[in-house]
């Protein structure tokens, strides 16, 4: 058995289709999804779906879990019709907004209560030797949350202790101070955006022994083979 439902798309890595159902994230393949169905009035110029898209999509479920594909009846009926009565999809509808997905580059957090997943996300970015930005009051899905109305004065002291547990999380009075801690409005809800420019200091450690590096779109704790490998690897650059 298998049921039909509409998502929205959120994006693409090259690879994979990102959309979200119900706050839930769905990934499929491109190329099971252009196999298997025409896209007709939802492609851009290179034959990629566009973001905000509503698909018709199907679940099928597996001793092993649920299987995601496009619904080739639904799109096989409306293809089928005459330019004059075919319902394009998506192009009418009120999307909520979304920040897409998480990356190497892009993570979100709902709340400050995960202060030490802020701390080691951000580490993590730096370690990776490229820029990054974290997202309070934003879910998994991409949705923002909010973070409650916070006036001006409160904001200023949220940034000086974040600043503050960075510092000593990390040991690094330098790099606690560069971030660039702002505030933003998405759809009324209150969002904190913590970004993290490129860092080209020391290696950052979290709780003096811990170093994180960010992989696609998680932190990697190195250990062991990993740890070393990454250390020399810093000490040739920088020597």
């Amino acid at each position: 058995m298998y049921k039909s439902f509409n998502a929205i798309m959120r994006g693409h890595d090259g690879n994979n289709y990102y959309l979200v159902a119900n706050e839930k994230t769905i990934i499929i393949p491109i190329k099971v999804m252009h196999k298997m169905c025409s896209f007709e009035g939802l492609t851009d110029a290179k034959g990629i779906i566009k973001n905000g898209a509503r698909l018709n999509l199907v679940e099928i479920k597996t001793d092993g879990g649920s299987l995601y594909y496009p619904n080739h009846e639904f799109y096989l009926n409306n293809n089928k019709r005459d330019d004059h009565t075919r319902i394009v999809i998506g192009t009418s509808l009120i999307i909520p907004f979304s920040y897409g997905v998480e990356s190497e580059f892009l993570e979100f957090k709902e709340s400050f209560s995960c202060k030490n997943g802020i701390r080691e996300t951000l580490i993590s970015f730096a370690n990776s030797g490229h820029e990054g930005t974290v997202l309070v009051g934003v879910n998994d899905e991409g949705f923002p949350k909010g973070l409650g109305y916070i006036t001006v004065n409160e904001q200023n002291k949220l940034i000086e202790n974040l600043k503050n547990e960075i510092k000593l999380g990390c040991n690094n009075l330098e790099f606690a101070q560069s971030l660039q801690i702002t505030w933003e409005v998405k759809v009324n809800k209150m969002i904190c955006k913590i970004h993290v420019p490129v860092w080209t200091g020391d290696i950052l450690f979290l709780h003096k022994d811990k170093l994180y590096v960010r992989m696609g779109a998680t932190n990697q704790h190195l250990i062991g083979n990993d740890l070393v490998r990454f250390i020399e690897n810093r000490c040739r650059k920088t020597a």
